[in-house]
């Protein structure tokens, strides 16, 4: 298996789920899907973190703690996966940027994560989404369908996709997402959204076992 090659693994909505090869080492592949698979926000602001009051306790949501993160490792683990596709599925660690709070500041830190299915970080992004076909993803029917129910007027126009870093330099609630919907033959361009934005889409990633 070579870096820029599909393969088709699992499936989603009624359809097999085509992944693009971006990185090859140790024995496995990291696959990226082609398309975005849903649209979901990061952490919905039904679900504060650290209190009652979501915007008090939003900086606290990071990839460990989002809701994404179960939902991608609980019902789309369980529903998109055979029991045998998931034993070549490893979960690996990996690190993510999250942000901390002082009074009046935000930093960044370094944090480390474990479970079979992840999104990329923005390091990674820029490392290995090399050419304009890696970088751009199309929507799926169903989640061009869930985008047209939830926000007819999306800011963000339905090409977006989440990564699982905080976004840097952004506000307490903002994490990353690749934005190439313009132009497929565009440059990696980046930009935010708060945690709820609910236009942005979902490229899951994991490591294959060869």
């Amino acid at each position: 298996m070579n870096i820029g090659e599909t393969m088709t693994l699992g499936r989603w909505a009624g359809e097999p789920i085509v992944w693009r090869v971006i990185d090859v080492k140790d024995g496995r592949a990291l696959l990226v899907s082609r398309d975005i698979l849903e649209i979901r926000p990061f952490h919905p602001d039904d679900e504060p973190i650290g209190g009652s009051d979501f915007i008090k306790g939003a900086y606290r949501v990071s990839w460990n703690t989002c809701e994404l993160r179960g939902w991608l490792n609980g019902v789309f683990w369980n529903e998109a996966f055979t029991g045998e596709e998931q034993a070549r599925i490893p979960a690996l660690p990996r690190l993510y940027t999250s942000q901390y709070k002082t009074l009046h500041t935000f930093y960044p830190a370094e944090k480390e994560s474990t479970e079979p299915v992840f999104l990329l970080s923005g390091a990674q992004a820029k490392k290995l989404l090399t050419r304009a076909e890696d970088r751009y993803a199309p929507l799926t029917a169903h989640a061009a369908e869930q985008l047209a129910q939830r926000n007819p007027l999306p800011l963000r126009a339905g090409g977006a996709w989440w990564m699982r870093d905080h976004y840097p330099g952004g506000f307490d609630t903002s994490i990353s997402y690749v934005c190439n919907w313009r132009d497929k033959d565009a440059l990696l361009e980046t930009g935010w959204a708060e945690v709820m934005a609910a236009d942005i889409g979902v490229r899951p990633a994991v490591w294959y076992t060869l």
